[in-house]
């Protein structure tokens, strides 16, 4: 059964009983949610210079605890990835900024709320979100900065880290982002490198940027 931020019926047993959810109470499926699309609005991108990437839907199957008990729900997801060309020593005119934002399925159950990411580091939600870059060494922590998303005052975490491009380190940072939103789980990802201090404002107008629904 497909389920959108809705709360699974429980049955005396303590597992759903519909025809639909059967295979997820008894173990044998996993029960599916969607979310709805998640996207950054074309004047913020017009206004930064970042260009689409890609814009897709992605599945994720993850397991959680109910009542002692493993269950499987199968998240579609909604991905939309932006880049930007730009150029850092020897790294000239190469997609160096990141942008991504990924919308998830948050799903109720027994009062509580799962989504795909709820486990995951933000330095985990960097490599895995965005396409640009393989991964991050020497992670720190480098502060917090204010947002407004989706009319709500947010705040991003800040990193600093190495990156390999090219064979080359370059220093970069990170910004991450994670909201609830109408039912759904919204991770923003922002990367780009630490030396062009004029993109980080430019990330921080793409997380304004955000649209979802």
């Amino acid at each position: 059964m497909t389920t959108r931020r809705s709360v699974l019926v429980v049955a005396a047993a303590g597992m759903a009983t519909t025809s639909g959810c059967l295979g997820f109470a008894a173990g044998t499926a996993p029960l599916e949610a969607e979310a709805d699309e998640a996207t950054v609005a074309d004047g913020a991108l017009a206004e930064t210079g970042y260009e689409v990437s890609r814009s897709e839907r992605t599945t994720r199957t993850y397991t959680v605890t109910i009542a002692s008990q493993s269950r499987e729900i199968e998240a579609s997801n909604y991905v939309s990835e932006y880049r930007k060309l730009l150029s850092v020593g020897s790294l000239e005119g190469e997609y160096l900024g990141t942008f991504s934002v990924t919308s998830a399925p948050r799903t109720e159950l027994f009062g509580r709320t799962f989504h795909p990411f709820a486990d995951l580091s933000d330095r985990r939600l960097a490599a895995d979100l965005q396409s640009e870059y393989a991964g991050f060494e020497a992670v720190e922590p480098a502060g917090t900065d204010p947002v407004r998303v989706l009319g709500e005052r947010r705040e991003t975490h800040v990193y600093g880290a190495e990156a390999e491009r090219g064979g080359e380190s370059i220093d970069v940072s990170i910004h991450v982002l994670s909201v609830g939103h109408d039912g759904d789980q919204l991770v923003g990802v922002g990367v780009h490198p630490a030396s062009l201090s004029g993109e980080k404002q430019r990330i921080l107008s793409l997380f304004e940027g955000i649209e979802h629904g």
